[in-house]
């Protein structure tokens, strides 16, 4: 009986995980666009702020 208790644990483990992963990807992918559209105005913004930086 114990077996099948370990097996479930690992179904939902290996489950919970991609299901985990598929979440930060997508949080991951919203970022990049974000960042994408934003990066222009962050480098001009820190250029101001640092210039000796670049």
């Amino acid at each position: 009986m114990l077996w099948i208790g370990e097996l479930v644990h690992v179904f939902w483990e290996r489950k919970f995980r991609s299901v985990v992963l598929k979440v930060i990807s997508f949080k991951i992918k919203l970022v990049k666009n974000n960042y994408a559209r934003t990066d222009i105005l962050n480098s001009q913004k820190e250029y101001k702020l640092n210039p000796n930086l670049f």
